[in-house]
Formats: C-alpha cells, structure tokens, sequence
C-alpha cells in the first residue's frame, strides 16, 4: 500500500462520498480509480472494434 498527498478541488471528495454512500476516503478514491479503470479498459476495447480478422473455421468432413 503506498501513501499519497492529493490536491482535490474543493468539495470534490465529500460529493463524491455522499453520491457513492463511501463511509470513508480512501474507499471513495479507490472506488473512482476502479471505475475510471473500467471505463478506460472499456474505451480501449471499443476502439478494436471491427479491427480483428478472424479466421474461417475449416471446412467440416461429412460423415459417411
């Protein structure tokens, strides 16, 4: 775990924890990091988006 000084716009974090229901700080910033994460992963696979080339599956042998 690793300590960190943040310089946050005022009020910021205390919206924030009251529209999360977060009990405590650390919760909140943890919670916003993970969910800006999982924006940012989402944003990323949208992009490939139609950028995959897939290959045909090879044709079937029929059963004689």
């Amino acid at each position: 775990m690793n300590r960190l000084t943040l310089n946050l716009p005022d009020g910021l974090l205390e919206t924030v924890m009251e529209l999360a229901g977060a009990s405590g700080k650390t919760e909140t910033v943890v919670a916003a990091l993970r969910a800006y994460e999982t924006a940012l992963r989402l944003k990323r696979l949208q992009s490939l988006r139609g950028q995959a080339r897939l290959l045909e599956p090879a044709p079937r042998e029929e059963a004689t």
